[in-house]
């Protein structure tokens, strides 16, 4: 299941990248769109795209967590519910516009974003790798942070895509 959900990750991470190159050209192509330093123009095909990437590594992980201990799943559902409030606050302060005439809005890079993928990164090292502690708090501490990773992505994308909906309404 591990190599299945490596390469589901690497397949994804190829049409990401494929799809932050079509951004890249549109902006290129078009006067009409104008970025400020740490704004990011990104298609809602990107932005989909984004929270399969933390399903895939951290269903996985979860799935298997939630089999070790019936105290995992609180910690799971804490994870998740910190999760929703974390993904609508990221998305309230990296939305800035959108585009509706290319299906892309505007965002702001932040350090949350980077925090986020670089906890996705170690704690699917870490699992692949089997060298997570297995006793104490330690897992609990996990199991809750893995719940808070699965849900938050989506819960961003979610609420930018609410913030585009608004926004392109406006406009029309």
């Amino acid at each position: 299941m591990e190599q299945f959900s490596t390469l589901a990750v690497l397949v994804l991470l190829v049409v990401i990248a494929k799809e932050f190159r079509r951004s890249n050209a549109i902006v290129k192509e078009n006067d009409d769109i104008t970025l400020k330093k740490f704004h990011r123009f990104r298609t809602l095909r990107m932005q989909y795209l984004e929270p399969l990437v933390a399903i895939i590594i951290v269903g996985t992980l979860v799935a298997t967590d939630i089999a070790n201990s019936f105290l995992h799943i609180f910690a799971i559902a804490a994870g998740v519910i910190l999760g929703i409030w974390f993904g609508a606050y990221r998305a309230k302060t990296t939305y800035i516009r959108a585009y509706p005439k290319y299906k892309a809005v505007v965002l702001h890079t932040n350090k949350e974003a980077a925090l986020s993928l670089a906890a996705l990164i170690v704690i699917k090292i870490f699992a692949e790798q089997d060298i997570l502690p297995e006793t104490g708090v330690f897992p609990i501490i996990v199991a809750f942070l893995l719940g808070l990773l699965l849900v938050e992505s989506l819960a961003r994308v979610y609420m930018v895509k609410r913030y585009y909906d608004r926004d392109s309404s406006k406009k029309e």
